[in-house]
């Protein structure tokens, strides 16, 4: 009976020992031009005056925000989470009534990709931003 133990202890932690596979993260290598947002009940949309502002999800974990001010930064991706960090900006003056896209994006928020759609949901309890941004692919 001791061998067939030994064996079966043997098989036990080698399938321990295998690495887990990382799914795959859906927005490395893309690009997201913003086209609308909603928040507190209203929605804006690029029609309506909204900047195309864009988003850029590198393949090396790296994040360039394309807006008023631009940004660079890291991300992380969860199954149902990205987590943007780091994110050093430009300081320029922005018009009052133009979207500072660092502040939406910085942070957590859930994704979900609907179509050709990327669906940003942010709730951030700290700087009072409920919202929900959608972005349409660049094609490069």
């Amino acid at each position: 009976m001791r061998p067939a133990f030994l064996l079966l202890a043997g098989v036990v932690v080698f399938a321990a020992c295998r690495p887990i596979e990382v799914p795959p993260n859906p927005l490395t290598g893309t690009v997201w031009e913003l086209r609308a947002l909603v928040q507190g009940g209203d929605s804006l949309t690029v029609d309506d005056g909204l900047s195309p502002d864009q988003v850029r999800f590198q393949p090396d974990g790296g994040i360039r925000i394309q807006s008023c001010n631009n940004c660079t930064g890291l991300y992380r991706m969860s199954p149902r989470h990205v987590v943007v960090e780091r994110l050093a900006c430009t300081r320029r003056a922005c018009p009052a009534t133009r979207l500072k896209l660092d502040r939406y994006v910085g942070g957590r928020a859930a994704y979900a990709t609907r179509g050709d759609w990327l669906i940003l949901t942010v709730d951030d309890d700290i700087n009072g931003i409920d919202a929900r941004l959608y972005f349409a692919p660049v094609i490069e």
